[in-house]
Formats: C-alpha cells, structure tokens, sequence
C-alpha cells in the first residue's frame, strides 16, 4: 500500500492584491505574483520546503512588495500563500 507521501506536488508561491469585491480572489494587476518553486516533488519533500528558509526568504520578498505598496495595514489588501497542488506537465 502506498504511502500519502509518495504522491508527486508543484510547491506553489502565490501573492496579490486581494479582491475587495471577491473574497479569495486576487485583482489581476501588477501585484499579481504566482510562481512554481519545486516541480514535481514527493509530498514529503513539499512539508520540508514549508519550513524551510528558502521559502520563508521569498515570502518576506513578496511581502515586502506589499508593505512598500500599503504601508503597515498591508495584510489587510495584499497576501502571500504557499500551497501545493498536482504537478502540472512539463
């Protein structure tokens, strides 16, 4: 039987300006950021790279976009979210 780890993920950065009209929606301007930062990985290696200082690095750099762009209530307009899915094709 296999094991939940040994499924294969895209580690996935995203970040925007959030939708006031959309909840969960980003506004499609120049703030919008996604990005695939490991490809095709085991599940395992995607809750290494959760805790990882690679990735907390980049999302500082995408946050700092927002604070440079909001100010300090930033969080309130602007996100960052990490997340895995299935890998898309090469």
């Amino acid at each position: 039987m296999a094991q939940k780890e040994d499924f294969l993920v895209d580690c996935v950065i995203a970040a925007g300006e959030s939708d006031p009209n959309r909840y969960g929606k980003w506004l499609d301007n120049d703030l919008r950021h996604h990005e695939v930062a490991k490809h095709n990985v085991p599940y395992s290696q995607f809750k290494e790279w959760m805790n990882s200082p690679e990735r907390w690095k980049r999302v500082q750099e995408l946050e700092q976009i927002g604070k440079d762009r909001f100010g300090k209530d930033y969080w309130m307009k602007y996100r960052v979210c990490c997340f895995c899915t299935t890998p898309h094709k090469d």
